[in-house]
């Protein structure tokens, strides 16, 4: 799973890091056409948190699900130990860094006039409802970190679901199956209400589809509920998330009633994916993916700091050169991608020797169903 989670990095990054338009460059084909295409990439690049939060719920409830198998009960101390020292470490090292350390230095001031605020809220994993509460998002250094939060918040829940309740086979599918039911529900209601996607997006428990498609699918398959052949894994994924791309508008700040859609139809079709993936791994067995797959979360953390200090550092030299607007636009794209990509997987490997790799040591302490256990049968 790990090339997977490689792959939804590449899509998240692509979309901060953006393309040149297209459009400057209607006369030359041989670019225009290329370009097309990657742009409607990089516009559904927000969706790669999508894939992530398919990944972890489908991954922990298999985990969760064969532990209780084992033992008879899940351990929600260990789960919850496990998770704080995969999470936590680099977590608050990014809220240190993004939320005093930057900001004291005046190097990236938090623009908002309550900055104790925000941070207070980051460091109980509740950033996410900042947005929702003002409507707003905030432009700070950890702008990415508000998903963190909302895993975190989905780890409680899920620990609490598996560990602490009684809830197994379709009686556990029945409640996870209500709880999707209701989180578009109270989605649609609030798009009701607003027309302020933030309000939605940002929002737990308006944003839970991809979680419950994870769970739902870890089930189905533990419980032999499931058992599909590769090849009609990999054509539901690519039908579903091909229904997508023609049907839904890519670009997520768009408020329609067609964009409701899009959670449910993204969600199973990640789905589709990760069990297609679990089936045959195929190209994303490939160890260079796996080894970037396993630098993801320090990559997703500070990929986006990365990218807008580049674009201040690149933009003046770029706009200064003797060339045609298009490839300035084009220059600067590309440096952005290129040098981000570089700079971003540097820091990541630094953050996962020194910071992140300590940690995970002791995660193996507190497991009873080792990681690796979900690709067995």
């Amino acid at each position: 799973m790990d090339g997977l989670r490689a792959l939804a990095f590449l899509l998240v990054f692509l979309f901060h890091s953006g393309v040149p338009n297209e459009r400057f460059f209607a006369d030359q084909p041989l670019v225009r056409i290329p370009l097309h295409g990657l742009a409607l990439v990089a516009k559904w690049g927000w969706s790669g948190v999508e894939l992530f939060y398919v990944l972890s719920a489908f991954l922990l409830t298999t985990l969760l699900l064969r532990e209780r198998r084992r033992y008879g009960q899940a351990s929600f101390k260990l789960f919850f130990t496990r998770r704080a020292l995969r999470i936590w470490p680099l977590y608050f090292f990014a809220i240190s860094l993004f939320g005093l350390v930057l900001p004291g230095l005046d190097l990236w001031p938090i623009a908002t006039p309550d900055p104790w605020r925000l941070l207070g809220l980051y460091s109980v994993f509740l950033g996410n409802f900042e947005a929702v509460f003002t409507g707003l998002r905030i432009p700070w250094a950890g702008g990415t970190l508000w998903t963190v939060c909302m895993e975190e918040q989905f780890y409680l829940f899920l620990g609490l679901l598996l560990c602490r309740t009684r809830l197994a086979g379709r009686s556990l599918a029945i409640a996870l199956s209500l709880i999707w039911v209701g989180t578009i529900s109270a989605r649609t209601f609030a798009w009701c209400l607003t027309d302020n996607f933030v309000t939605y997006h940002f929002n737990t428990l308006c944003h839970l589809d991809s979680f419950m498609a994870g769970c739902l699918l870890a089930l189905a398959l533990e419980e032999g509920w499931l058992r599909p052949r590769a090849r009609t894994a990999w054509l539901l994924a690519a039908g579903m998330l091909g229904a997508t791309l023609a049907l839904i508008p890519p670009v997520i700040y768009q408020n329609e009633p067609i964009r409701m859609l899009a959670y449910p139809m993204l969600a199973v079709g990640y789905a589709a994916l990760v069990m297609a993936v679990h089936l045959t791994p195929g190209f994303l067995a490939n160890p260079m993916l796996g080894r970037v797959g396993r630098l993801t979360f320090g990559l997703y953390v500070y990929h986006y700091a990365i990218l807008e200090s580049l674009h201040n550092v690149l933009l003046p030299v770029f706009s200064k050169l003797p060339w045609e607007p298009r490839w300035q636009s084009a220059g600067l794209a590309l440096g952005m991608f290129g040098l981000g990509l570089i700079l971003t997987l540097l820091t990541a490997v630094l953050s996962w020797v020194l910071l992140e790799q300590p940690f995970l040591r002791l995660k193996k302490r507190f497991t009873r169903v080792p990681s690796g256990y979900v690709k067995e049968r």
